[in-house]
């Protein structure tokens, strides 16, 4: 079963994904159908204003740009069913993941290695997905909430991973591979995550 300690740590993260799914899904709306839409050309919303004479070209094509514009005003009610159609299948999909991942907050496959790393394996951000800084932030509150709060302030979190990236530690933590051929391929691990692996080693394990 789950400690409480884990499942307070993994409730963190789904409120972190479920915030970044929501604010997706509030994207999506009529409003920014119409302002990410080609009327922004025809309007030049998005263009700053000039009194400066227009060239002899400029003039010539101009025919060609109004005729453009009024094609692009006609095909609209098009373009904003389609973009409004599609923005409905991806609030769907959104409502979907949401409700996946509300569901981990019930999960009951416990951590058989009771460390960070291993816990940060099964529940942590994706290593792609979320900024250092987002990463970081998680990784306070979970020390916090395994190890207390003497511990938390002890590490210095902030200043070990100022270390961390400005000592390159990205290339020391590289893994090296070779796939059958001479070249070597190198897989590279950013600041936080080398932190993690860090903080797993030189830390008990959690209660």
């Amino acid at each position: 079963m789950v400690s409480v300690k884990e499942r307070a740590c993994i409730e963190f993260v789904v409120r972190i994904r479920v915030d970044k799914l929501l604010a997706k899904k509030r994207a999506l709306s009529n409003v920014n159908i119409v302002k990410d839409s080609p009327l922004k050309f025809v309007f030049d919303v998005d263009k700053p204003r000039s009194n400066n004479t227009k060239t002899k070209f400029e003039i010539m094509i101009l025919p060609f740009i109004l005729v453009l514009k009024i094609l692009i005003i006609i095909s609209f009610p098009l373009y904003f069913l389609i973009a409004h159609m599609l923005h409905f299948f991806n609030k769907k999909r959104l409502k979907s993941e949401i409700k996946s991942i509300e569901n981990m907050a019930f999960v009951t496959n416990s951590v058989e290695c009771k460390s960070l790393e291993s816990l940060w394996c099964m529940y942590g951000l994706d290593r792609n997905e979320y900024s250092d800084d987002r990463k970081l932030a998680l990784l306070k509150t979970w020390i916090e909430i395994l190890y207390g709060r003497l511990t938390f302030e002890s590490l210095n979190l902030d200043e070990l991973y100022k270390s961390m990236s400005s000592t390159g530690s990205r290339t020391n933590a590289a893994s090296f591979s070779k796939y059958g051929f001479d070249r070597p391929t190198f897989t590279v691990m950013k600041p936080v995550d080398s932190l993690i692996r860090k903080l797993s080693r030189e830390l008990p394990v959690y209660e």
